[in-house]
């Protein structure tokens, strides 16, 4: 499987991105909202006083969505936040600060996404029609996710934040300006458009190929979306010893953000595993989202 811990970086100097307008998908990501889908609990275990349930529920494509759904106990309607994580990863690598946001009395739906999967990532990075479907496809999933969250009885809809990672992070952009009920959000080393993230995968996108992806798969780059969220706050993280994706491409992703938004800095590499960056996330996201 291809990830990105282990191709080398191919984006030149700053990997420019495409910056085509997005207009042209505003209605792509709608989709029927009136079944929530149904939520088949595998287990559940407790952690002091906040519960973990290891969960299932169809995706918009009739695929499996294996997730954690974590649930405080300190009674009454919670804040909620979706976890994507980064490729490689699962639904455990956001896991022990869903616990904790728990603990501070904050709900949250730990997603496997679709990047956990083996077969997601075999036609990927070669068409960029075909991707831009694909990756249609994923925002949809996540905007299921949130009616997912919202929907439990524990959770307040109106306070629903979303952290996304690297892949997470830039699909991320196109959610919280398709998702309105998204109400904070923080992304984590994302690039701006998706054509650097498959130059980082496939070696053979170069010259003209790479031209073509960028024009095809612009219509979704989160550069182009993420300043749709306007008046909803976004908190970027940004790590000072990234490996794959060029500075330039954070600084353009946290430019096109809406205000009110900030960027911090963080030393280490892509996976940023700053203790300091999960403290200041998680009082972040506490503060935004009205919760303990």
């Amino acid at each position: 499987m291809r990830d990105l811990a282990l191709l080398p970086l191919l984006l030149g100097a700053c990997g420019q991105a495409a910056r085509g307008p997005a207009a042209g998908m505003r209605g792509a990501f709608d989709y029927d909202a009136r079944q929530v889908p149904t939520v088949r609990i595998a287990g559940t275990e407790t952690q002091d006083g906040v519960s973990i349930h290891d969960v299932e529920y169809a995706g918009p494509d009739g695929q499996p969505v294996r997730a954690y759904l974590v649930i405080p106990g300190t009674g009454g309607r919670a804040a909620g936040v979706i976890y994507t994580h980064p490729a490689p990863g699962s639904r455990t690598t956001y896991l022990d600060e869903a616990v904790e946001m728990g603990r501070r009395g904050v709900a949250s739906l730990v997603l496997d996404a679709p990047w956990s999967r083996e077969a997601f990532w075999l036609p990927l990075f070669k068409d960029g029609a075909a991707d831009l479907e694909r990756y249609t496809g994923v925002v949809v999933g996540l905007r299921r996710a949130v009616d997912v969250l919202a929907a439990r009885p524990e959770v307040d809809a109106a306070r629903i934040g979303y952290v996304g990672h690297s892949f997470g992070a830039a699909f991320g952009g196109a959610l919280v300006g398709a998702e309105p009920r998204i109400r904070a959000a923080v992304l984590i080393a994302g690039p701006s458009s998706f054509t650097e993230i498959a130059a980082v995968n496939n070696p053979e996108l170069m010259g003209e190929a790479r031209d073509r992806y960028a024009r095809e798969m612009a219509p979704i780059d989160p550069v182009n979306h993420v300043g749709r969220a306007a008046s909803r706050p976004i908190l970027f993280q940004f790590p000072r010893q990234e490996q794959y994706f060029a500075e330039a491409t954070f600084l353009r992703y946290a430019a096109a953000g809406a205000e009110p938004k900030e960027v911090r800095w963080y030393d280490g590499d892509h996976y940023l595993k700053s203790s300091d960056a999960r403290d200041e996330r998680i009082a972040w996201l506490l503060q935004r989202l009205g919760a303990r």
